[in-house]
């Protein structure tokens, strides 16, 4: 499924089917998303009473779930990788465009700046002229 509209509109739906003129919603009896592959919109709207806005969820161990920005310059992925990607179990931000790790949280509270594997609470690899 393909779905291009000027805003999308995600509220706490209680009644599977309605759609107002331009926005296509598509959900299951647990109101969960299905069967979207693509969705290309100029405006998002998530609203939600239980706190959890957005999950993204990845239950193989060798995956990851990211978020990607696509800029006119660099791009970049934010994500959190599974137990058997290096780094393991961790927080990170991607420089796609430099093929980068730029900055990585461990699941240990490990933070690393320039160093995909921080050993300490703060790594930072730089070289200052």
């Amino acid at each position: 499924v393909t779905a291009t509209a000027d805003k999308l509109n995600y509220l706490d739906i209680t009644t599977i089917g309605t759609a107002e003129a331009s926005k296509a919603l598509v959900v299951n009896g647990t109101k969960d998303i299905i069967g979207i592959n693509s969705i290309t919109v100029s405006d998002i709207n998530i609203s939600t009473t239980d706190g959890n806005l957005l999950t993204l969820t990845s239950t193989d161990d060798t995956s990851r779930s990211t978020i990607k920005f696509n800029t006119n310059g660099t791009d970049w992925e934010f994500g959190a990788r599974g137990s058997n990607l290096s780094p393991s179990n961790s927080i990170y931000f991607y420089d796609e465009t430099a093929d980068a790790f730029r900055m990585v949280i461990t699941s240990g509270g490990d933070i690393g700046f320039g160093t995909n594997v921080p050993d300490m609470k703060m790594e930072i690899n730089v070289c200052i002229n």
